[in-house]
């Protein structure tokens, strides 16, 4: 029985140790192209996902372990691994020799927003820089400027109306800044979501969101049974505030991989709990 429990606990701990290593990074970037398709990184799969409007998932790419995805001022998207790659119109992806800029956090007033450890910064055409919200301390706190916490934000987007919307990681929220500087919370994340990474497109909030601390100890378990639920996943924040599910990325092969060894496992433990009976009886 000793045994079984201790082989149990350390095949859960190795089988994550493994995935944790696609752990590296977060994969932060979610982005809209100019006909409302959906791109996001999977830094566990190394993979590029698009959802189409009929909510359909088509991988594009099975080789770029990358978090840096990009949206020019045309909706062209573009990935930054070992160069820069443009994803065509049919999902091909083509080196170019330019530098883009990313424009998915440029206000439409030209502002540049940045993430600055916990503090939001909001760079002005002219290059002048102010503190737009957040303090260096880390916290959860909604409020004005500077008496506004974030806990390791790690992805911005900005509305068309000039408001920026933060992923918050740290505190499991999406939080979102007026141009005045007010920070309200939009949504939090329920246990064992966090929000990694934010796109707005026609009044519509996507977010992506991982399972798991990946600074945390529990990643490794989290990262072993991930697949069971589907990791990561994508959510749609309508303009009225309706919140849905768009899709849930699962690893088939993993899953059934995961399913067989947990069921054999509980069939060894059941086994081991009922010899213990017997032989207990025996005595």
């Amino acid at each position: 029985m000793r045994y079984v429990v201790i082989v149990f606990c350390a095949i859960i701990l190795l089988c994550g140790t493994f995935i944790n290593l696609a752990w590296a990074h977060l994969g932060t970037e979610i982005v809209v192209d100019k006909l409302g398709r959906v791109y996001f990184v999977d830094t566990i799969r190394n993979q590029i996902w698009r959802i189409d409007a009929k909510k359909n998932l088509l991988s594009l790419a099975t080789d770029k372990h990358t978090a840096n995805l990009i949206i020019d001022g045309e909706g062209e998207i573009y990935v930054i691994h070992n160069g820069v790659w443009k994803i065509t119109t049919d999902g091909n992806l083509v080196k170019i020799d330019s530098s883009v800029k990313n424009m998915k956090a440029v206000g439409p007033d030209g502002a540049e927003y940045k993430i600055d450890s916990n503090q939001i910064l909001k760079i002005e055409p002219d290059g002048k820089n102010k503190i737009l919200a957040g303090d260096l301390k880390a916290g959860s706190v909604d409020g004005q400027g500077e008496n506004a916490r974030f806990n390791r934000p790690v992805s911005l987007a900005v509305d068309r109306e000039g408001t920026v919307l933060v992923a918050d990681y740290g505190s499991r929220r999406l939080r979102k800044i007026t141009p005045a500087g007010e920070v309200t919370t939009i949504i939090r994340s329920g246990w064992p979501w966090m929000p990694a990474g934010i796109a707005t497109a026609q009044g519509e909030i996507y977010l992506l969101e991982r399972q798991g601390d990946y600074r945390s100890w529990t990643l490794p378990v989290l990262s072993t049974v991930a697949d069971l639920l589907g990791n990561p996943r994508v959510r749609k924040i309508s303009a009225d505030g309706q919140v849905t599910t768009i899709v849930m990325v699962a690893n088939g092969r993993t899953r059934a991989i995961v399913i067989i060894v947990f069921t054999l496992l509980v069939l060894l433990l059941i086994a081991g709990l009922r010899v213990r009976k017997i032989l207990v009886k025996q005595k």
